[in-house]
């Protein structure tokens, strides 16, 4: 499997961006996946981070002409007015696009075409993909902001908002899969074991991470700080984390360095245990959002990018953390305030650590992984001793939701379906297993070289990509077994969005409510 990764870091950019593919590069690497980063060298990059970190990386050059002075509509976003961030829509000429698009492409070519190439770059969208189509199989987008068209196979926005099942619906093509939402956030692999472990946190407040983020460009940090000292507290500990291109870096040293309950950890690689250990986090959105959901960090949190805010407010609606109204974040007094409040309120930081753990498991990365490398699907003919199973899966509300009868199935009148399909010739059914547990069931009815296709995958394993493996072990136990069948026919209900896109994925094609697949010879 070869992968590419086309994601930027800088100081208008933010660091957030490629250290979330860092967190999915990681995870495909180790199910045995080549994968190469392909960035620009603005200033402020993270090329020297991925390289040490052991992934190939192909720098372009810091502008798409190649050093000619940028323009107001340079493919590199100019800084907003906010603290950090790109404003939310990003102003691109094409022409720096198409540019861009062709750089990449001569990236790959030189390296042979990819399996999946993953872009995540607000600059970028559905022009741009569709330039990189010759040099790819499939294409994957992690986006955040839902205000231009794509062209992808598979789409992530790993943020909560509301209506969130809908934000893509008219940016994405049809048969494009659709991963949202912090269950699919991608973190590294060590949340998902800190999320395993839970700490039951204190009363007390003993420690206190501040956390802005890699770049912080406005401060923030030396804010929450100077807060954090105006509310009188003591006794506890406050662990301070700044990214390696933090251009505040000498002074937030120098402010911790003069006091011994502050210790700065740069760039660190066990944040996770940092935030684990913590009673209560300061800090702002992105990435760091669902890392401390993950571990059940309480926080107290205000954007320092424009496109922070929606989803603070979603995650401080769902009582996931505390955000301060803005005119709150003004001052240090104010902050303070607001800090003291919450420091003081046991009962509340609880109840954020429970809400925050119920969004995010930190398992998201592992979910993505196995939607673009899903691991082998064995199939083997159903058994008498697969009955009970069956029944569990065809009976499930999930399943029989998006069935023609949805009505529950008796457990008699299943026993006389079940027995009489394996007496059928004409029908074969197939239990799809994976690592020796069954994941699903595939049926198909044979007349002549037509083959009327059903698939049930277990309701828990949605969104892994399994079904497409399902897919295509049927298509290749078919091939071996009937190899008269020359085309594939599903009918599937106009409300039954997943299994439309999951046929519509794997190149069958719609005829009203029929998908119909030939078989190559």
């Amino acid at each position: 499997m070869h992968v590419a990764i086309r994601v930027d870091a800088s100081r208008a950019i933010g660091v957030g961006h490629v250290m979330r593919c860092l967190a999915l590069a990681d995870e495909l690497r180790r199910r045995s996946a080549e994968v190469i980063f392909i960035c620009r060298a603005h200033v402020g990059n993270l090329c020297e981070l991925i390289s040490d970190q052991g992934f190939q990386i192909a720098c372009l050059a810091e502008r798409c002409d190649g050093g000619a002075p940028r323009s107001a509509n340079s493919l590199q976003p100019s800084p907003s007015n906010e603290s950090e961030g790109i404003p939310a829509q990003t102003a691109v000429s094409w022409r720096d696009g198409s540019e861009d698009a062709e750089q990449t492409a001569n990236v790959i070519r030189r390296r042979g075409d990819v399996d999946w190439l993953v872009v995540d770059h607000y600059a970028l969208d559905a022009r741009w993909e569709s330039a990189l189509r010759p040099v790819t199989r499939r294409i994957m987008v992690i986006d955040d902001l839902a205000d231009r068209a794509h062209d992808c196979d598979l789409l992530l926005d790993q943020n909560l908002y509301p209506d969130m099942e809908n934000r893509y619906r008219r940016l994405v093509p049809e048969g494009c899969r659709l991963y949202v939402g912090p269950r699919f956030a991608l973190l590294r692999a060590e949340f998902a074991g800190a999320a395993c472990v839970p700490r039951a946190r204190s009363d007390v407040v003993r420690r206190v991470l501040v956390c802005f983020g890699g770049v912080d460009v406005g401060n923030a940090t030396l804010k929450a700080l100077l807060a954090l000292e105006a509310t009188g507290c003591v006794g506890f500990r406050v662990d301070v984390v700044i990214g390696a291109t933090n251009p505040h870096r000498g002074e937030l040293e120098r402010y911790c360095d003069l006091r011994p309950q502050l210790r700065i950890h740069v760039q660190p690689g066990n944040l996770a245990q940092l935030m684990s250990a913590a009673d209560l986090a300061i800090g702002g959105g992105g990435v760091t959002t669902w890392e401390r959901c993950a571990v059940g960090l309480p926080a107290i949190v205000w954007p320092i990018a424009r496109n922070q805010r929606d989803v603070i407010d979603a995650a401080a609606e769902y009582g996931a953390l505390h955000a301060p109204e803005p005119s709150a974040v003004e001052s240090v007094d104010q902050l303070s305030r607001h800090i003291a409040a919450l420091l003081g309120s046991p009962a509340l930081r609880r109840l954020i650590s429970t809400r925050a753990a119920s969004l995010c498991d930190g398992r998201g990365t592992r979910r993505i992984a196995d939607a673009l490398i899903p691991a082998a699907v064995r199939l083997r003919p159903a058994g008498s001793e697969d009955c009970e199973a069956i029944f569990q899966l065809r009976n499930d509300p999930n399943t029989r939701c998006v069935s023609h009868d949805p009505e529950p199935i008796p457990y008699e009148r299943h026993c006389v379906w079940f027995h009489e399909s394996l007496r059928n010739r004409a029908r074969i059914l197939l239990i799809a297993e994976q690592e020796g547990a069954k994941i699903g069931v595939l049926r198909y009815d044979i007349e002549e070289t037509v083959a009327l296709l059903s698939i049930y995958l277990a309701p828990w394993l949605h969104g892994r990509g399994l079904g497409s493996g399902m897919l295509q072990a049927g298509e290749t136990w078919m091939r071996e077994h009937h190899g008269d069948v020359k085309l594939f026919r599903a009918v599937v209900l106009e409300r039954n969005t997943r299994s439309k896109a999951l046929f519509e994925g794997d190149g069958f094609l719609r005829k009203q409510s029929v998908y119909e697949k030939a078989l190559k010879p």
